[in-house]
């Protein structure tokens, strides 16, 4: 497993503080980047490929989410492979603790290298260490992590089947053990270890026990702490579930947790993908939220099942319904890209030597629709379906090499018209003018 924390140095945790810049050298598919993460919402962006989960990974450690990450093969002049798992920055270990480092009495550190570092709010600066081994997985290491507040929330949404809720707590448990019960579950299943129950019944056994327990009864005492999360959870769920489902609140009825909507009633594990993606990143962010204001929470891929309207509202819903709260995402959505005006959204894309830059985009003010960020911040060449961009090609070859006057662009309208792609008049007339200049 990727990322183990703390294996070589001891970590000096303090305080809770936050990110303010994530740098690494020129590692892997990266050249030397820098972000800045001191926003509410920053943004990774870029087509696949081009390291966005691994730059968020870098940060999710702090948060128990240790993604495997792989070193890349070098076959040596021997004919065998070894696997480069760093960079030739070389750190100088001398001076270290000798009792940080595992082994025996003796024991040599192996060749450890420098491929970034993390900027805390706080001033401390951890580097993000490589030892280099003969092994294919990357074990990364920070001589000085510092303890950070907040979440991972992976791209992969829990997917499961049905399991009743045999039973209830004899106690209600804080937010921070329900949160780490349910992380638990998650962490589980997408490492492929076994699991008896899903996150779904996990949620869903908590869910019923803050229902029974907020407002009690004569024979059983109520407890504050269950009120303030069966109460506190259906006010986020009202300002992140659609408005057409017309949510109005949740209902125990043991052994199943009830939605009561305005189109019906049913029960939590009936959820649509796109609603249970919503609905599970709101359980993890409002326990995070219970005793705690300030922290972080790190998203992959938000956008996955959800409808573009969703894609398109979640991460202003979330800003509002946490304001205190950091958001740091990764997305191929437009919706998501240009979801808020404040954030600072960084495109990873490809140089001429094949190596991922980050650039920072200057878009506050820019309203720019989901068409135009495909086209100028995700790099898309053409938002047409494929067949209908070979039949726009075939039109516009027929009057690039004609003089652009009135009657060519006539001819050109009813071209694309009768083809059903009279939108693309404005691009075809550019390319016929463009194509005119170049003559001359």
């Amino acid at each position: 497993m990727a990322a183990a924390t703390g294996n070589y140095f001891p970590q000096h945790p303090g305080d809770p503080t936050s990110f303010s810049f994530l740098r690494t050298e020129a590692w892997r598919q990266f050249n030397p980047i820098e972000l800045d993460l001191r926003s509410q919402l920053t943004i990774i962006t870029g087509s696949n490929g081009t390291g966005k989960t691994t730059l968020l990974s870098l940060v999710g450690v702090h948060f128990n989410w240790n993604m495997e990450l792989i070193g890349t093969p070098v076959l040596g002049a021997d004919g065998h492979v070894t696997f480069k798992l760093g960079t030739d920055v070389p750190i100088e270990l001398a001076g270290r603790d000798p009792s940080a480092f595992p082994g025996p009495p003796g024991y040599t550190a192996p060749p450890t290298s420098k491929v970034g570092s993390l900027e805390y709010e706080n001033g401390v600066v951890t580097q993000l260490l490589v030892p280099e081994f003969q092994s294919p997985q990357i074990s990364m290491q920070y001589d000085q992590q510092q303890n950070v507040e907040g979440v991972f929330l992976s791209s992969h949404r829990s997917i499961s089947a049905y399991q009743q809720a045999a039973w209830i707590p004899a106690r209600f448990s804080p937010a921070r053990e329900l949160l780490e019960n349910f992380l638990s579950e998650i962490r589980s299943r997408h490492f492929g270890l076994a699991s008896e129950k899903s996150s779904m019944l996990v949620m869903k056994e908590s869910l019923l026990a803050a229902a029974v327990y907020s407002e009690g009864n004569s024979s059983v005492v109520a407890d504050d702490d269950a009120r303030a999360v069966w109460n506190g959870f259906q006010e986020t769920l009202r300002g992140l579930l659609p408005v057409e489902l017309g949510f109005d609140r949740l209902k125990a009825s043991p052994p199943e947790v009830i939605l009561v909507t305005k189109t019906g009633d049913f029960t939590i594990d009936a959820l649509s993908g796109g609603l249970r993606a919503i609905f599970e990143l709101a359980w993890q962010i409002f326990l995070r939220s219970r005793k705690l204001e300030v922290f972080t929470v790190c998203i992959d891929e938000p956008e996955n099942h959800l409808h573009p309207a969703l894609q398109r509202s979640l991460m202003p819903s979330l800003m509002k319904a946490f304001p205190k709260v950091k958001f740091l995402v990764a997305t191929h959505s437009p919706f998501v890209v240009r979801s808020a005006n404040e954030a600072n959204i960084y495109a990873l894309t490809y140089d001429e030597s094949n190596h991922v830059s980050a650039t920072l985009l200057d878009l506050k003010g820019a309203g720019l629709s989901a068409e135009d960020t495909l086209r100028d911040v995700l790099g898309l060449d053409s938002t047409l379906p494929m067949w209908a961009e070979s039949t726009f090609n075939d039109i516009l070859s027929r009057f690039t090499s004609a003089s652009p006057d009135a009657d060519t662009i006539s001819e050109l309208r009813e071209a694309l018209v009768s083809a059903g792609l009279s939108s693309e008049m404005p691009l075809a007339v550019e390319a016929v003018v463009n194509s005119q200049d170049e003559h001359l």
